[in-house]
């Protein structure tokens, strides 16, 4: 359930969360609205690869759940 990016805005969602959004939108258009700032996004395709993981978030989870694991690709013993 990785973080995603929003294009048009920079938003993070969750990937549940876009998922759920595609699949209640039933208009022929298929306009995906961000829940936070109201700005619409008409990909190309409007399926989840239109919208990329969000790979600093990913990281700062990462090390939220691992504080000490690899902190920024340098290990504790060496981070200052």
């Amino acid at each position: 359930n990785p973080p995603r990016v929003i294009p048009v805005c920079g938003h993070t969602l969750c990937t549940k969360c876009i998922k759920n959004m595609l699949e209640e939108n039933k208009s022929e258009i298929k306009i995906f609205t961000c829940p936070f700032d109201k700005q619409t996004y008409i990909p190309a395709k409007l399926d989840l690869s239109a919208f990329p993981k969000n790979y600093s978030y990913l990281q700062l989870i990462e090390e939220e759940n691992n504080p000490s694991e690899i902190n920024g690709g340098i290990c504790k013993e060496h981070y200052s």
